[in-house]
């Protein structure tokens, strides 16, 4: 299970890690912040916190239970619409992780995969309906 949440959780730490050293996240050509995976695939940043915190949103509603998502839905704003962040917007970050990893080690595979695999149908929807 220490794999399955290293690999939820710790992305979202390496990102903060990495804003807390540089001041600065990767951005691509256009400068647009970007997540780049392990193959060395772009995505825009926002929309991978975006889809984690839909994740988390999944497994409450499953299990009745709160996690603090708000500090990490106003990253999302923020990286969306080009806001600033602030230290304390990356604090009230850090504070919810415990909880994030918590909730990601209670994930059985079965749920894990399939809350995995709702959040990449819950996507595609909503990109479809894009104009």
């Amino acid at each position: 299970m220490l794999v399955k949440v290293e690999l939820t959780i710790r992305p979202l730490e390496d990102i903060i890690e990495h804003i807390e050293r540089h001041g600065t996240l990767p951005v691509d050509r256009r400068g647009d912040p970007v997540y780049i995976d392990q193959h060395g695939n772009h995505c825009p940043l926002w929309e991978v916190i975006d889809g984690l915190v839909t994740t988390f949103e999944m497994w409450c509603t499953r299990h009745n239970r709160t996690l603090p998502l708000s500090p990490l839905r106003m990253f999302v704003g923020a990286l969306h619409y080009s806001m600033p962040l602030t230290s304390f917007n990356l604090e009230e970050i850090k504070k919810a992780m415990p909880h994030l990893r918590a909730a990601a080690r209670s994930m059985g595979h079965d749920d894990a995969n399939d809350l995995v695999v709702q959040t990449q149908i819950k996507a595609e929807l909503e990109a479809r309906a894009q104009p």
